[in-house]
This record gives C-alpha cells, structure tokens and sequence, in this order.
C-alpha cells in the first residue's frame, strides 16, 4: 500500500532487531499524522524515506549512503527512544546521507514532526519543478541538486534574503 505525501511516495525501513512492537507503534503514529509509509524494497529508493534504527553502526552508516544516493535523496535517520545515540553522533548519521534526524520520542509527537518534515521537502521540490526554476536553471547532478534544495528551502521558508554570486 503506497501513501502519497505532498505527491511523494514514502518509504520505511527498520534498521533495528526485535522492534516488533516499536514498529507497530510508530507505523500506527506515523498514519494517525498523515503518513503511511510502504516498506522499502529492493532497489526502490526513489523519493522520501524514513530508517528507524536502534545503534548508531557503521552498517547503518553504509546503508542510509546507498538509500540516499549518498545525499542526492532525502532520508530521516529516526532514533528509537532506547538507542544510546547522543547529540555528536548525529553528525555521522548527516554525513552518511541522513536528510536529517529525529529521536523518536513517545510524549512528544515526533510523528507530526516527520510529516511536516515530508510536507516541506515536497514543497520544496514542487518549486524546483516549476517552470521558473527549470527553465533558468540547468543542471541535474545530485550536488547541483542539493544546492538547489538549500536554496529554494530558505527563500521559500525563511524572511532571509538570499544571494547567489557565481565565483
């Protein structure tokens, strides 16, 4: 079952063992915000995801890489409450593709928090298709890409006024 989020289909993945019961949780608060997310399959990567995981490790590290395109698609890492990462760590989880990530936290409603996260990035990638944006600017390497999203993500959501020099 495929739920279309702002237009994009968005994928899940477990990266955790024995979260059974954490799965069905967070899959339940995930629809009760809006999100209802397919389990991602083999070589299906395209658009949005979300790794749920339970230990910061290196083949998690490797895996949100190969899920991101290393960056060039946008992925939340999610830590589950028990995990022991810590605010430093984070940091390897961005560096390794993560789009950005969350501690899933059961008082706070990070479900909410996600689908807002999912809703801006589609808002932001229905203005990079817009003919304003293609038709000026050209280019489709995942940096150029990248920057593209940076930029259109503080013009469109910030009073901040931005300049763009060509060195």
């Amino acid at each position: 079952m495929e739920e279309k989020i702002g237009g994009a289909v968005t994928w899940l993945h477990f990266f955790a063992d024995g979260v059974s019961q954490d799965a069905e949780n967070i899959k339940r608060s995930l629809a009760n915000a809006g999100v209802d997310p397919h389990p991602l399959a083999s070589g299906t990567t395209d658009g949005p995801g979300i790794v749920v995981f339970d230990t910061l490790s290196p083949g998690l590290c490797e895996f949100l890489r190969e899920t991101s395109r290393n960056g060039a698609e946008r992925v939340l890492a999610v830590a589950l409450p028990e995990s022991s990462v810590n605010a430093p760590e984070l940091w390897a989880l961005l560096d390794a593709g993560a789009a950005d990530a969350f501690l899933w936290d059961r008082v706070r409603d990070t479900a909410s928090q996600i689908a807002a996260r999912l809703d801006r990035w589609q808002a932001v990638d229905s203005l990079l298709r817009s003919p304003v944006v293609t038709k000026k600017l050209i280019g489709g390497s995942p940096v150029w890409k990248t920057i593209l999203r940076q930029i259109v993500e503080v013009a469109r959501f910030t009073d901040a006024s931005v300049l763009i020099l060509a060195a």
